[in-house]
């Protein structure tokens, strides 16, 4: 099941190895959210970079269970740790490939929606005199450029997803840097979310450690079977 050999017993001990390799990225993701939301100001994160982490955070869950389907166990015994190589690779350009796709959000981690969007309005207004909001819709009139905002007041972030894919790359990068200009200078109220993620992450690590340390010394055994010559 490990990739070390095709008829490795699928016993309890394996598995409890693979749980926690599995969870261990995504420990990691669920602590940088954390992380994120501890901070005082907000955090500005590109739509390709966010999509980027959580891809990676979810890298072990997908490794282990359907991208298990995706890969035969014979291929292991056939390819050994080359079977490895490939699917990291292939994972890494999957990666790439779908994270052009949100190219053009901008996503505002611990901030809320009356704090950030006032004082944007002003910064935007004095690059295009003809800047307005309609409902959700940031339209910059002058530069034909529209962004569809959204709230998750309970997530904490705000999302802004371009409307007209066909505009120029200089107007995402211009809001870009007036966002994380102005997120430097916000002060955002502490709220509840960042103890979810910060106790979610912790849970999964104890558990993770937990059963790699309970679990570390029949695997020692299982590769020493296996690999080491008698």
């Amino acid at each position: 099941m490990l990739g070390l050999s095709a008829d490795m017993p699928e016993d309890y001990g394996i598995i409890s190895v693979m749980l926690s390799i599995a969870l261990l990225p995504f420990v990691f993701y669920c602590a940088f959210l954390a992380y994120l939301h501890f901070r005082k100001t907000p955090t500005v994160l590109n739509g390709s970079t966010d999509f980027t982490l959580l891809a990676w955070g979810l890298f072990g869950l997908i490794t282990f269970g359907p991208g298990r389907l995706l890969i035969p166990i014979y291929v292991f015994a056939a390819w050994g740790v080359f079977t490895w190589v490939f699917w990291i690779g292939f994972y890494f350009l999957m990666t790439i490939a779908v994270a052009r796709l949100f190219r053009y959000r901008l996503v505002i981690y611990h901030c809320q929606r009356e704090l950030v969007l006032p004082p944007l309005y002003t910064r935007v207004r004095q690059i295009d005199p003809k800047t307005e909001w309609a409902g959700n819709v940031l339209s910059l009139h002058g530069l034909g450029v529209q962004w569809f905002v959204t709230c998750d007041q309970f997530g904490g972030h705000i999302l802004f997803q371009l409307t007209n894919p066909a505009v120029k790359k200089s107007h995402l990068e211009m809001l870009h840097e007036q966002l994380a200009t102005l997120c430097k200078t916000l002060e955002m109220p502490k709220n509840s979310i960042r103890w979810v993620w910060g106790t979610l992450a912790f849970g999964l690590l104890c558990i993770s450690v937990g059963l790699l340390v309970k679990e570390f010394p029949t695997l020692i055994q299982d590769f020493s079977d296996h690999w080491v010559p008698r």
